[in-house]
């Protein structure tokens, strides 16, 4: 806490947690979000709430940048052997395609009309997985914190996955109560200080 109070001073960054108008001054990204979660404890009231929409901002543009292409390779396998009426891009079948038009060719014109587009099936997944999400939440960690919670929350919208997610420095927090909304794991995430994992190993072999 002094180490903290020390730095504010320093480095200026008192204004930055109490004055809100030189929040919304700044740019939302991740730098700016992994300052604000180094900072959180000091963060009050108005200055709070601020804070909150500026991280809320950066987690669903790195959202939106990861999450088609998380879909897109745990949605399964595209299946070769089946058609879907579902028209997604991704799964197109441009020789079915092909074939399934050839009777609309336009001799006259030499054009293929196509009148019906192919895409295929993906393989579904019959059962769910579990899948535990152990985020080391030491200081130098904050973008590995930032992406395993957005991570978690894409996961978690996805029908054959149950999601957990623990973080730990010298002690093991499990935020899966909040899995689903990257915004509330962050806020409950404590970072700095170091990791001392085998602190607990110690433990239960002295039990």
């Amino acid at each position: 806490e002094v180490i903290e109070k020390h730095a504010l001073d320093r480095y200026g960054l008192t204004e930055l947690v109490t004055d809100p108008q030189t929040l919304e001054r700044l740019e939302p990204n991740q730098e700016l979000l992994r300052t604000l979660l180094a900072l959180r404890g000091h963060l009050k009231g108005e200055v709070l709430a601020l804070a909150r929409r500026i991280i809320r901002r950066v987690v669903e543009d790195l959202r939106r940048r990861l999450e088609s292409e998380v879909r897109r390779v745990l949605s399964g396998r595209i299946n070769r052997f089946r058609h879907s009426p579902l028209a997604v891009a991704q799964n197109f079948d441009p020789l079915g395609t092909l074939r399934k038009n050839l009777k609309h060719f336009d001799r006259e014109r030499r054009q293929l009309v196509i009148e019906q587009l192919r895409f295929f099936e993906r393989n579904t997944r019959r059962l769910r997985w579990d899948i535990i999400l152990c985020v080391d939440q030491s200081g130098s960690m904050a973008d590995s914190v930032i992406h395993s919670a957005v991570m978690a929350g894409i996961l978690a919208a996805l029908p054959a996955f149950r999601i957990r997610i623990v973080v730990f420095d010298t002690n093991v927090v499990d935020l899966s109560d909040y899995v689903d909304d990257p915004v509330e794991t962050l806020m409950r995430v404590q970072l700095g200080g170091g990791t001392d994992i085998g602190q607990r190993s110690e433990e239960h072999s002295l039990n």
